[in-house]
């Protein structure tokens, strides 16, 4: 994948949804969370990067911090910020980061796409590759549960070893979206299952699930 022609995608089409009208839009997949501080967190994303040693950089509360950081910002102030850190991006997408980065402009993107009721690029052919990174992540942290096949119209993965002791069927969004903590545990619990989904109902968001529907 070429990361930097797929960031800069995402990145166009977010450029064309935003502008001063909607920069105050509540986006409710990111509780607390306005459009413009969704843009605020994406040029952060870079700043942060090059401010030192990523592994410390990225820390739990980073994301918080760079929004607050550009609070008193307009979103054009962000927009120009971001567009800079595009233009010079510190080697961000020759690093293992790269993957990172593409995913979460996709996921933002579609944040931004459900605070403005403007669906779109759900088919973004870069989706599939995040959802792989997230599952490997996933795979990592769930070595002791049971074997759980995935499977959509472009996924069909298995973690764990041996025979699956469920299944779970879904579309390739709503898997990318559970995967980043956009879904509800009643939400996902509706997905097609077979077998017992108990065991990893809690597990399948990397982020944690989100406790009220704010997407459908």
């Amino acid at each position: 994948m070429d990361y930097a022609d797929a960031y800069v995608r995402s990145y166009q089409r977010i450029r064309s949804l935003v502008d001063d009208e909607t920069a105050r839009v509540e986006v409710p997949t990111c509780p607390g969370w306005t459009v413009k501080d969704v843009v605020a967190h994406l040029a952060d994303f870079f700043a942060v990067y090059k401010s030192g040693d990523p592994t410390e950089a990225f820390d739990a509360g980073w994301g918080d911090r760079g929004v607050e950081q550009r609070r008193d910002r307009s979103l054009q102030e962000c927009l120009q910020e971001w567009s800079g850190q595009l233009e010079d991006s510190g080697g961000l997408f020759e690093s293992h980061l790269a993957p990172v980065a593409v995913a979460d402009v996709l996921a933002h993107e579609q944040d931004i796409r459900t605070a403005l009721d403007l669906p779109g690029a759900r088919d973004d052919e870069n989706i599939i590759p995040a959802i792989e990174m997230a599952l490997s992540f996933l795979e990592k942290r769930t070595a002791d549960l049971p074997a759980l096949r995935i499977v959509t119209d472009d996924v069909d993965r298995q973690i764990g070893d041996g025979e699956p002791s469920a299944t779970l069927r879904t579309s390739t969004y709503d898997l990318f979206r559970t995967l980043h903590g956009r879904r509800t545990v009643d939400q996902v619990k509706a997905m097609q299952w077979s077998g017992d989904p108990e065991p990893w109902i809690q597990n399948l968001f990397l982020f944690g699930p989100t406790e009220r529907i704010v997407e459908e």
